[in-house]
């Protein structure tokens, strides 16, 4: 992954999800839903969707949300002007 772009990692990653964990990822990132929200939308627990999420930080090489969207930012894909 390394010197790959950083959508080209998470595309490549997502697309490499189980059904589950692809459709919390567009749910969290894409829609700005809550994991609460998430939670209820599938019916299941907070924690699922935690873990769900932790799956993908680490298929990312990162460690949590904020990791993700410092990764974001540093290689050009958000813009914070």
């Amino acid at each position: 992954m390394e010197g790959e772009p950083f959508d080209a990692v998470v595309w490549r990653c997502v697309a490499q999800l189980p059904r589950q964990q692809a459709r919390v990822v567009a749910l969290f990132y894409v829609e700005d839903r809550s994991v609460e929200q998430i939670a209820a939308l599938l019916d299941c627990s907070t924690g699922t969707i935690k873990t769900h999420l932790e799956r993908v930080y680490a298929k990312l090489g990162v460690g949590d949300r904020t990791a993700a969207a410092l990764m974001a930012i540093e290689r050009g894909l958000i813009n914070l002007r």
